[in-house]
């Protein structure tokens, strides 16, 4: 930007001025020079400005007469972009750079004689020595505040540019971290519906291919029934897991009562029977997200009663309709096997993960264990906005 300016200065004053590349543009090209470099080089280039109109005060260059009064805009133009490239650590040199040529410009038109008679006329050579102190500071005045309005413009434009490349960064952070909290978010995602599929079907399998090795002999008739059980399992798990792994929905598309219901009997054939029981209340027309939250609940409830309690015991489930949302409770026995006042386990991930689904619809979840009954318990909010009610039968 800075060499654009300067070459635009420098072909607007030769045209202005009708100048050529003689000894009056000098000064003109020397300070075109500086502002060109004054980016890349503000030092040197402040520098060099402070050398060539202290020249001109000594009579190394011609006068302001013959240099043109309009070469002087240069300097806060210089001042401007040299500021602009100067450290943060050295911008003191750029204001002291500005006072010093507004002192040297000052200096150079009030020992250009020829100059002076030419703005003043008399007034200066008939003029007392306080009337001539008050001209000269004055104009000193006018170049200083030229040379500290461009210091603090370039000032302004770094704070403003920096502020912006602070803003940019923040922004780029949150982005990334917003990503990176996405990414996370998928992952435990993942986690929680892999661990409730796999779990659901391998506790299933596991239980059914056990069966077989006391049944295959007494009772070869539920072989297949078995057989048919784990093959299903298996078929359901692979579906599922896949549709995980792709993003893909990973409920099916039956009502949420059939599958529901699907999954008792699955339970039940597996040597723990279960006791659905029927909604008490008005139901209330779900969402997919909250008919997927409700149905991995019980299944996870399902899985840890299956793995940890007392199968022969059963379970029962009660749902109760709200006109806030839907109430679920799974009642399990406890493992006869444990000793009295034995502690439970601590939460695995089932537990945590069932929890996380619970607190991601807005409701909440408790697992309690009361003598020798373990019972979950949670509540799913619904928008009523969204809803339509229907009547359940008993």
């Amino acid at each position: 930007m800075a060499p654009a300016y300067a070459t635009i200065l420098l072909l607007a004053l030769f045209a202005v001025e009708n100048r050529g590349f003689n000894s009056g543009s000098a000064l003109l090209i020397a300070l075109a020079a500086a502002m060109a470099a004054a980016r890349e080089l503000p030092t040197t280039s402040l520098s060099f400005a402070l050398a060539s109109l202290a020249g001109q005060t000594l009579g190394l260059f011609p006068g302001v007469l013959e240099s043109g009064a309009l070469t002087y805009t240069a300097v806060p133009l210089l001042v401007f972009f040299a500021v602009l490239g100067l450290p943060s650590h050295r911008r003191w040199f750029g204001l002291v750079a500005a006072v010093v040529l507004a002192a040297l410009t000052t200096a150079a038109w009030f020992l250009d004689s020829t100059w002076i008679n030419y703005l003043f006329g008399s007034q200066v050579r008939e003029g007392s020595a306080a009337r001539i102190a008050l001209q000269i500071f004055l104009v000193f005045a006018a170049f200083l505040v030229l040379a500290l309005a461009a210091w603090t413009a370039a000032y302004a434009v770094r704070r403003a540019s920096a502020s912006a490349r602070a803003q940019a960064e923040v922004e780029s952070r949150l982005e990334r971290t917003a990503t990176a909290l996405e990414v996370e978010q998928d992952r435990n995602r993942i986690s929680r519906e892999l661990h409730d599929v796999l779990a659901h079907s391998l506790a299933v399998i596991i239980a059914q291919a056990e069966g077989l090795r006391y049944i295959h002999r007494s009772e070869p008739e539920a072989v297949d029934e078995a057989a048919s059980v784990i093959a299903d399992a298996a078929r359901k798990a692979l579906t599922e897991t896949r549709d995980v792994l792709t993003g893909l929905q990973t409920d099916s598309q039956d009502p949420l009562e059939q599958r529901l219901a699907a999954l008792a009997v699955q339970f039940s054939t597996s040597g723990m029977p279960v006791t659905l029981r029927p909604a008490a209340g008005l139901a209330l027309s779900t969402s997919p997200e909250t008919s997927h939250a409700v149905y991995r609940l019980i299944q996870e409830s399902l899985t840890n009663a299956f793995k940890h309690g007392d199968r022969e015991a059963g379970v029962e489930i009660f749902r109760t309709w709200t006109p806030d949302g839907l109430e679920l409770g799974i009642s399990s026995s406890t493992d006869t096997s444990r000793q009295p006042g034995q502690p439970l386990p601590p939460p695995g991930q089932g537990m945590r993960g069932m929890e996380r689904r619970a607190a991601d619809a807005g409701g909440w979840f408790t697992a309690t264990a009361d003598g020798g009954t373990f019972l979950v318990r949670a509540f799913l909010p619904l928008s009523a906005g969204k809803l339509e009610l229907e009547e359940v039968g008993a």
